[in-house]
């Protein structure tokens, strides 16, 4: 049964799925303290206790805690905030994003994320009654993913448990963790990214009354301006319920409900292997490309940008992928490698033509130069009897010959 659902749903396109306007991440909730984050709703005894990172004057950001018996009106806890140090910086600026759930023992856990000067973690507290919390340790750290592991969530799912977090690299995106929890220490397994792509982020799972644990992200769009007078930034996914697939893969699919929304075919999307092509007047493309370079996974990127390429050539992103993809391969001592920093610096001098951000040109022109720099000496092309200017092929790409005086 749920084989077939899956292959029901891996046929469906994307139209119509997007069902929640948000407006928590991103904007401040009206309670005393200036709010970064809304993050989390647990019941106790029929009160509902509300979790959230509060952000003062100086931009510490410490974890608190409101309540309501109406789920109406929140009352702020009078001994706010509950966590009010990170564990790692006594400056608290990247301190935030609590997210509480409670263990077997009739206790609680709770996960932050945290970070400083390149170090990254997802920490551990535990409590026996929401209020008063002992600090465990880290579950996850890093300093290869980011300033902060933001939005941490920590659940069980068969027999793994999952952690998931949102990486502020570039580009932003999510990771997700598996391996084993008892409570106090986390073992992770392997990592894994079942969702890719820029404009997912800050996923959290809850379980819903039929036991199904059901997961939200946010659709966030970073690379549009922000209007002064917005209310609201970005929206959230369809509903979707993670489980593994029979290779041990972790899956998010559409909940059973969402399947009247989904369609074989739709006008504004364009399917290619790799990628998506949505088109609703201009082209809009979905650079899963991007995604795979962060992850220093060269020959996936190189494959999906070179598909972007072809539904958009004139898409500079795709070039400042491949040119980053073909450095990446220049990195070796014989005159092959070498050569590919020609090729290297050909497909990002195209890029810098086209992309449109100044941001991204400045970098474009900056790797320009570093893959000059790295260009063979005039020694080394009359060793290997090539001269400046005339054409070479490298690795089935062609290229002209240059060379450093």
């Amino acid at each position: 049964m749920r084989q077939n659902r899956i292959k029901k749903f891996l046929t469906a396109g994307l139209s119509g799925l997007l069902i929640l306007s948000l407006t928590g991440c991103g904007q401040a909730a009206k309670l005393p303290e200036t709010v970064e984050n809304t993050s989390l709703v647990v019941e106790k005894d029929g009160r509902l206790y509300l979790f959230y990172t509060a952000v003062d004057s100086s931009l510490a950001q410490t974890q608190c805690l409101a309540w309501t018996d109406d789920g109406q009106h929140f009352t702020k806890y009078p001994g706010n905030p509950i966590l009010p140090q990170s564990p790692i910086d006594p400056a608290s600026r990247d301190f935030r994003d609590p997210k509480v759930f409670p263990w077997k023992d009739g206790s609680y856990r709770m996960v932050c994320g945290v970070g400083k000067e390149g170090y990254a973690a997802v920490v551990l507290y535990r409590s026996q009654d929401l209020l008063h919390w002992d600090y465990v340790g880290p579950l996850f750290e890093t300093r290869e993913m980011g300033p902060v592991l933001e939005c941490p969530d920590l659940f069980p799912l068969e027999d793994k448990w999952v952690l998931c977090f949102s990486r502020m690299d570039e580009p932003r995106c999510v990771q997700f963790v598996l391996g084993g929890f008892d409570g106090e220490r986390f073992v992770p397994e392997n990592l894994q990214r079942p969702a890719l792509g820029p404009n997912f982020y800050a996923p959290q799972s809850f379980v819903d009354h039929q036991g199904r644990r059901i997961l939200l992200g946010w659709m966030a769009p970073w690379e549009r301006p922000m209007d002064q007078d917005e209310v609201r930034r970005g929206c959230l996914t369809v509903p979707l319920e993670p489980f593994f697939d029979d290779a041990g893969q972790l899956c998010l699919f559409p909940v059973e409900e969402a399947q009247p929304y989904l369609t074989q075919e739709d006008a504004h999307i364009r399917r290619g292997a790799w990628l998506f092509q949505v088109t609703d007047g201009e082209k809009l493309l979905v650079r899963i490309g991007v995604v795979q370079l962060a992850t220093k996974n060269y020959a996936e990127a190189r494959k999906a940008a070179l598909e972007a390429q072809a539904l958009n050539p004139e898409d500079g992103m795709t070039y400042f992928v491949l040119a980053q993809c073909y450095g990446a391969q220049a990195s070796g001592a014989n005159f092959t490698s070498q050569a590919m920093y020609w090729v290297a610096y050909d497909t990002m001098e195209k890029a810098a033509q086209l992309l449109e951000e100044a941001d991204l040109k400045e970098t474009a022109t900056k790797m320009m130069a570093a893959f000059r720099s790295a260009w063979p000496s005039k020694e080394e092309c009359f060793f290997n009897e090539v001269q400046a200017g005339q054409r070479y092929v490298v690795n089935g790409i062609a290229t002209t010959v240059r060379c450093i005086r």
